[in-house]
């Protein structure tokens, strides 16, 4: 059993995960009866506002999203709004219309996505540092044959009326972990083109907001300016025809400004070997003893540099822990302690 959790706790820390969110109004086709999103709801999104709040450990954020929904039917329209997240299932998922709780909220999983809309997304992670793709990262995050998550609940507008809906909730980032990289790098994904289904066209404005203290490299696919240290805004004139992906990671130890565990390496190796060399000519050509060894001190803080893999920092583990618990370890345990008895009486004798 140890074992499994074992293997689960390693594959959850390298397979990258995307989480996604955004709102349109479903309703079933009469034809098929196949849910799809309404292209006729005469109901017009003016604006989205959407706002990650990164946490401090960045494997979670706080998502606020803001619409404005104009009624441009002289009728009172109750409607149902779709919200897809994966986090459809959290205690924290809010929604509000004009500063009202919204109580009635039916959150479902593994439902089958409108037949009408296609994820516009085809590109992979980026690693914010380098602005490449990561290695093993997917190409895509997800086929329109496969089930989503969502939230469903009702909103009355009045005829021409605008109101405010907000939805809040805490949504857990994506994360990519293999050996090649030394820091984790974190994703999120947000589902812009559902809102292409309201009538007209939006403004957008895009926020993230990362911990004050931290030291982040960010990357978005939809350009969004850096703000300051810890906060990138944007703003669209109208909704993209793709979703909108960002990734980051922590800076912290990366003193090459590179997030990748061969590059850093290899150039602590040829420090390393730099300053052997110095030291050895140093060495031949300087009375002074001590010289050399203060240079074999500078050595030090880049040996300690060394980003190594987990294996690499497993594997000793593993080798003392099978040392500490083979039968031999304690037959030479006890035979170093018996000679160093006889030793001990043998000094006090003479």
């Amino acid at each position: 059993m140890k074992k499994l959790i074992l293997i689960i706790s390693i594959i959850s820390l390298i397979i990258p995960v995307i989480v996604y969110a955004n709102a349109a109004q479903p309703i079933q086709n009469p034809e098929d009866q196949t849910i799809i999103f309404n292209e006729n709801s005469g109901i017009r999104l003016t604006e989205e506002t959407i706002n990650f709040k990164v946490e401090e450990n960045l494997y979670k954020a706080k998502v606020e999203v803001e619409y404005n929904l104009k009624n441009l039917t002289d009728k009172e329209q109750n409607i149902d709004i779709m919200f897809i997240t994966s986090s459809v299932k959290s205690a924290d998922f809010k929604v509000k219309v004009n500063n009202k709780e919204v109580n009635d909220i039916k959150k479902e999983e593994d439902i089958e996505p409108p037949s009408n809309w296609e994820v516009s997304l085809k590109e992979p992670i980026i690693e914010p540092i380098s602005k490449k793709p990561l290695d093993k990262s997917p190409n895509s995050y997800f086929r329109n044959t496969e089930d989503i998550s969502g939230a469903t609940f009702p909103v009355t507008i009045k005829p021409n009326e605008t109101i405010k809906l907000n939805i809040s909730y805490y949504s857990d980032s994506g994360f990519y972990n293999y050996n090649e990289i030394i820091n984790t790098v974190f994703s999120q994904l947000y589902y812009l083109t559902p809102a292409k289904f309201w009538e007209e066209d939006a403004k957008v404005n895009l926020k993230v907001e990362f911990p004050k203290d931290s030291n982040i490299e960010f990357y978005s696919n939809i350009l969004i300016e850096k703000v300051n240290n810890y906060t990138y805004k944007g703003t669209l004139n109208k909704i993209p025809d793709k979703e909108w992906l960002f990734s980051f990671t922590e800076k912290k130890g990366l003193i090459f400004n590179t997030n990748y565990r061969f590059r850093h390496n290899v150039l602590i190796g040829l420090i390393l070997l730099l300053l052997f060399i110095v030291t050895r000519i140093v060495k031949s050509k300087v009375n002074k003893k001590y010289i050399p060894y203060l240079l074999y001190l500078l050595m030090i803080p880049f040996i300690l540099n060394i980003k190594l893999t987990y294996g690499a920092y497993f594997i000793p583990l593993l080798i003392i822990y099978s040392i500490i618990n083979s039968p031999i370890f304690y037959v030479i345990f006890i035979v170093i302690i018996v000679f160093m008895i006889k030793k001990g009486f043998s000094k006090n004798r003479l």
